[in-house]
């Protein structure tokens, strides 16, 4: 949906986000353990139920980035919260 033109500005905005908030340590492990940057954004926006249906994007600006990446790692090695 977001590679629609219609929704470039929107696109463009989450991007942005995305990387106001984390590090490139964190960015690269989203992508690395999701697969691509697309499923990493889309994941990064999704409500989760191992994080209290918080969004990562919701940890990250509150400042708790740290637990996203600990997340990411228990993903990894198939550790589901």
């Amino acid at each position: 949906m977001l590679n629609n033109p219609r929704f470039e500005n929107l696109r463009r905005y989450l991007d942005d986000q995305l990387f106001s908030y984390t590090s490139d340590d964190t960015r690269a492990k989203l992508i690395e353990v999701l697969g691509d940057y697309h499923k990493a954004r889309n994941w990064y926006y999704s409500k989760l139920p191992a994080l209290g249906d918080k969004r990562p994007y919701d940890l990250c600006k509150a400042g708790d980035e740290e637990l996203l990446y600990q997340e990411l790692i228990n993903i990894e090695h198939g550790r589901l919260c």
